[in-house]
């Protein structure tokens, strides 16, 4: 594993355990996102919490799993049980907030892709970033959905599928926030 791809596996553990710290404060006040500024160890640089976020890492990171140092697996494990202990405590908030997140992602993609790209049809670094959030919270929320949403969501089917084969294989984004 490359020296760049250990210090995004770095960063993504030490945004997780920043978020995992505001996880149960984020879900009960019911914002979609939250501003956060985290210690990078190079001083505090701002992101952008939200459930989606979350767990795209998480899933990234896990598919990542046999790859992982020791620490790297214990620093994992312990914001996976911390996440899923949340999560599960107060599950109806969490895919309260997750429906509404997954709302504004939408609307964000469908007026982006209503504006000409310029180069056909491919995405932006911020689409691609929103499509995984899409995906994660469609696999997390499965049928707690309303149906408008579902309906919205099949018009992406393709781009979704793209996304989740990434995630299983591991696949960085290109940007952290």
């Amino acid at each position: 594993m490359t020296t760049v791809h250990r210090q995004k596996i770095d960063t993504d553990l030490t945004i997780l355990e920043a978020m995992i710290g505001e996880l149960e404060d984020y879900i009960v006040e019911g914002d979609i996102f939250r501003t956060m500024m985290i210690d990078m160890g190079r001083g505090n640089q701002q992101y952008q919490m939200s459930g989606g976020d979350m767990l795209a890492r998480i899933y990234v990171l896990q598919a990542l799993y046999a790859n992982l140092t020791g620490a790297e697996k214990d620093r994992l494990n312990t914001i996976v049980t911390e996440f899923e202990a949340t999560k599960h405590e107060l599950q109806t908030r969490f895919h309260h907030v997750l429906q509404r997140e997954l709302k504004a992602r939408l609307d964000m993609l469908e007026w982006s892709m209503d504006e000409p790209q310029g180069d056909g049809d491919m995405l932006s670094p911020a689409d691609r970033r929103n499509l995984r959030r899409v995906a994660v919270i469609r696999q997390e929320l499965a049928d707690d959905m309303p149906p408008e949403i579902m309906a919205a969501l099949h018009m992406l089917e393709q781009h979704l599928q793209a996304e989740i084969d990434l995630i299983h294989q591991g696949a960085p984004e290109t940007s952290d926030q």
